[in-house]
């Protein structure tokens, strides 16, 4: 054991303090002081704890690439004023991550808090003031804008003048123009006490904020500058994207940026509520990773988790955590996420060709196949489904009693997709027979029904119907533009972005961003529907990209703003309207000119550690395009079957 090391307890961060969200750790509040850093310059006084030596476990090696950790200050200063009390304030904030606190909820129960930061700022409001100091007093704010929606940890340097307490508050837009740091049912407040003296503030836990603001409650202090230290995947210096679309090129560069966010060590779902693994939003980024990254390796650490596990802690025999390393002790799963596991599956094959990694998980994959198979009725569909029966967010997710179509379609192109694994023809004729009695039973001649339930044991068709359960037809193989050309002429005539807004087919409930919005951009570009997609993918997101910079969890402001699920949007850039699909393990490159618009582009992409580029425009009716690609790899031009074209020398 190195003598060296000493351990010693620090009593400056105060430990019963309420938890942050439902899904993260605890917030974070300091009693800080001129000495508090002596224990870094070895002059502490602070008693020693007796050592022992650890028992020794055995480590993975981390194929992650080391994340972005420069800084970045504010934008601006955008206001700053009065902290003035509310005469009527609102009910106090009690999410269940502070009220619901018990054996299978772990934290501190309510009375137990040395201090509830969300009390201390409950009664107080903003008003803002002209030609502001610099100097901030008691019961006065500074409000301040990042460049973007950004992800990491808050830095503050601040002269304190006299003993002071600052509460920070931050969130990613501001609403009604203030910052409502419980928008996301989150406690977005950072608190200090401090002596007098300078500090440079930087907090131990990342969180997500585009604006910041700092309150004095007490005391004076003169804020010297504000800003993050980023957090977030670094791997992505070398892709870049060029248009004569400014729009496309913003829309890009906003999944590039919201991809950099959601994929640090593992994939997440976002960096603010949650920094959580989640199947399915993981079967998007994935995606993304490989256009963004030329690799998969940080896919391949999420994947990982899932294979050496020993096991999963409260959860049924053979089913996977709907998110992980992230123990439920309530035993909640999303029987859905772990079919989406199997898919993700093999597009990371595709992508990577690592064969060896997907045998480790064979055995994993069967048992969970048993564990479906002891769901399936009489006619082989899943019935009854166990846990948080999840299609998407919207009304989609209501219609999952007795037998839910959309759950059965994923299911259906799961056993084909192990049957094609793993060679199991058997599993490929069930696949089809799901498909068979969905079309045959549940299909009214217009739409897809949601979901039958049983009536004196007889299955009764609901008159449920989702936007998003049409869109996993078509997604899932169970119908195509061939089999149901009136359906396909109405989703893609009919349906999309304003819809809701026209009144078209009140009675089947619209999709929402996660999933059903994403399938819907897949569909229109997998069939070449590409100024469609384009068009409809502008006004999905552009709105988003102009806020925040950052992709939304939802269509809405309601929930996260920057979730990593839509950085799926780049891999439509690519694949879709540049028309670019590239095979690493077969080092073949397809270039569909055929996808071509009236839009110039330039594109560089990595692959593997070396990087190909493309360059193309319309001019004087002519497709022109070049490109360079890595050494080793065939290319295979798709020509367009109307615009003629011409390959000029790259330069």
């Amino acid at each position: 054991m190195n003598n060296d090391f000493v351990a010693c307890h620090l009593t400056e961060k105060l430990q019963k303090v309420q938890r942050y969200s439902y899904q993260r750790g605890f917030v974070e509040a300091y009693h800080i002081g001129q000495q508090t850093n002596d224990w870094m310059k070895g002059n502490s006084t602070l008693p020693p704890f007796p050592l022992e030596e650890a028992e020794s476990r055995k480590l993975l090696d981390c194929a992650a690439p080391i994340p972005d950790f420069s800084l970045e200050t504010f934008e601006k200063r955008v206001e700053a004023g009065k902290l003035e009390e509310y005469k009527n304030p609102k009910p106090l904030f009690r999410d269940r991550a502070i009220a619901k606190v018990d054996a299978q909820y772990l934290g501190y129960p309510i009375e137990n808090l040395e201090l509830l930061t969300v009390d201390i700022l409950h009664n107080i409001k903003t008003e803002p003031i002209s030609n502001p100091g610099e100097e901030l007093k008691e019961k006065e704010y500074a409000l301040f804008k990042m460049k973007n929606n950004y992800s990491g940890f808050i830095r503050v340097d601040v002269n304190v003048k006299e003993k002071t307490t600052l509460a920070l508050t931050f969130d990613e837009v501001l609403t009604e123009g203030k910052v409502d740091y419980l928008r996301l049912r989150c406690s977005n407040v950072v608190y200090y006490e401090l002596e007098a003296g300078e500090y440079e503030l930087e907090t131990l836990e990342p969180y997500t904020f585009q604006y910041l603001q700092v309150n004095v409650l007490k005391g004076k202090v003169s804020v010297k500058s504000a800003g993050i230290r980023h957090l977030r995947c670094k791997d992505t210096a070398r892709v870049t994207f060029g248009s004569s679309d400014k729009e496309l090129e913003l829309l890009f560069n906003t999944g590039l940026e919201t991809f950099r966010q959601n994929a640090v060590d593992i994939f997440m779902d976002c960096p603010s509520r949650e920094r959580a693994g989640w199947l399915c939003d993981s079967f998007y980024t994935g995606r993304a990773e490989e256009v963004l990254t030329g690799k998969n390796l940080i896919e391949k650490a999420f994947l990982e988790n899932y294979a050496v596990a020993e096991k999963f802690n409260f959860l049924p025999e053979g089913m996977l955590p709907m998110c992980f390393p992230a123990d439920n002790y309530n035993g909640n799963f999303i029987p859905n996420w772990s079919l989406w596991f199997i898919l993700e599956l093999e597009e990371h094959l595709k992508r990577t060709g690592d064969s060896a990694f997907v045998e480790t998980l064979r055995e994993r994959i069967f048992k969970l196949l048993g564990y479906f198979e002891k769901l399936t009725n009489e006619a082989g569909l899943l019935e009854d489904l166990k846990g948080w029966i999840f299609v998407e967010w919207s009304k989609a997710n209501e219609f999952v009693n007795g037998v839910n179509y959309p759950s059965n379609m994923l299911y259906a192109s799961a056993l084909d997709t192990v049957c094609r694994l793993y060679k199991k023809p058997e599993y490929a004729v069930k696949a089809e027979n799901i498909r068979k009695k969905v079309l045959e039973q549940y299909f009214n001649g217009k739409f897809f029904r949601d979901n039958s339930v049983r009536e004196k044991g007889v299955l009764k068709p609901t008159e449920n119907y989702s936007e998003t359960c049409q869109y996993f037809a078509f997604f899932f193989g169970v119908a195509t533009k061939d089999s149901h050309p009136e359906l396909w002429k109405t989703l893609t005539v009919d349906f999309g972005p304003e819809r809701v807004k026209n009144k078209l087919f009140p009675e089947i409930h619209a999709s929402n961003a996660f999933i059903g919005n994403l399938m819907r951009m897949d569909l229109l570009g997998a069939q070449g529907y590409i100024e469609k997609q384009i068009e409809e993918i502008k006004k999905y997101y552009l709105l988003m990209a102009r806020e925040t910079g950052t992709f939304w969890e939802n269509d809405n402001r309601g929930a996260s703003l920057n979730h990593g699920f839509s950085s799926q949007i780049c891999h439509f850039l690519v694949r879709d309207i540049a028309g670019i699909t590239i095979n690493a393990p077969g080092k073949t490159i397809t270039w569909k000119l055929s996808n071509m618009t009236e839009r110039s582009f330039n594109l560089t992409l990595p692959i593997g550690d070396d990087s190909a580029v493309f360059t193309a425009e319309l001019k004087n009716n002519e497709i022109r395009y070049s490109f360079k690609i890595p050494t080793g790899y065939k290319i295979n031009i798709v020509e367009h079957p109307e615009v003629p074209s011409k390959n000029i020398e790259f330069i």
